[in-house]
């Protein structure tokens, strides 16, 4: 479901996974499973694997047991998450929440000095298409790299159009993204 949701999403008329509803026709346009369900799993996906999945369980049963017989906004599940998960997670998450499409994150492993991933985020988009406006995502990128008999993970917020992440020990002999 996540191949599907991120074509979808690649679509430069795509919705974002939040918005603003006013109509009975509004209601029914906004639901589209690639984006609201797929997208929105595997944004969750994505968190729960950045803070840890005991932190993210933690998190959700603080909503769920917070906000149980009552409504609840978008917004009361953001402030609970700066709460709990810290600011930075909770815009990070809002990110993906107000803006269409996907970004699409390019690496390339550099080793002059301390070893580090540079980083470069853009909109994922179909070949040959492009955006109005360039997007930017506040990114959990995690990785795994080692040396054949050790492996590490590293993770970072990537919240501007570059950066770069230091790795601990010596250059790593393989590396992998989306850890």
């Amino acid at each position: 479901h996540v191949a599907e949701a991120m074509a979808a999403d690649e679509n430069p008329s795509t919705k974002a996974i939040r918005q603003t509803v006013a109509t009975k026709q509004e209601i029914e346009s906004s639901f589209d499973n690639s984006i609201t369900y797929y997208k929105g799993s595997a944004v969750a996906k994505m968190f729960e694997s950045f803070v840890g999945p005991e932190n993210w369980r933690a998190f959700i049963r603080a909503y769920m047991s917070k906000y149980a017989w009552r409504n609840a906004s978008a917004r009361d599940f953001i402030n609970l998450m700066s709460e709990r998960l810290g600011e930075s997670v909770a815009a990070a998450f809002q990110s993906f929440l107000e803006q269409p499409g996907v970004p699409l994150i390019e690496h390339r492993l550099v080793c002059d000095g301390a070893p580090r991933v540079e980083l470069k985020q853009q909109r994922a988009l179909p070949a040959g298409t492009s955006a109005e406006a360039a997007s930017i995502w506040k990114v959990p990128v995690c990785v795994r790299y080692g040396d054949g008999t050790t492996s590490e993970r590293g993770c970072t917020l990537l919240t501007e159009p570059t950066g770069s992440m230091l790795l601990t020990g010596p250059c790593p002999n393989w590396l992998a993204m989306n850890a």
